[in-house]
């Protein structure tokens, strides 16, 4: 039996738990947009991501683009310089994989 603080060479793990809070300058949720797509399903799906600022000073989003002809993007601001939305949608046809 051993107490704290003696060393155990039977005792081959150690944990180091460290907790804290880390900032963000900008969050985007979800952080990936997936989408279900094939050949035989030809329909829109549209994913939404919202980017929020952390930042003091206004934040400004500009010149979008996809270069992806599947996707089809556009940017809603919901509050200026501080939350935006950016509406992701898949664009039929979808190529066979």
């Amino acid at each position: 039996m051993t107490s704290h603080g003696t060393y155990d060479p039977g005792q081959s793990n150690v944990v180091l738990q460290i907790k804290g809070t880390v900032w963000m300058t900008i969050d985007v949720t979800p952080s990936m947009a997936i989408f279900n797509t094939s050949s035989e399903i030809q329909t829109n799906e549209t994913k939404i991501v919202r980017i929020v600022s952390n930042l003091e000073e206004p934040l400004e989003l500009s010149d979008l683009q996809c270069t992806n002809r599947s996707f089809q993007t556009e940017l809603k601001t919901v509050r200026p310089g501080k939350e935006f939305e950016l509406r992701i949608t898949a664009v039929p046809p979808f190529p066979s994989t």
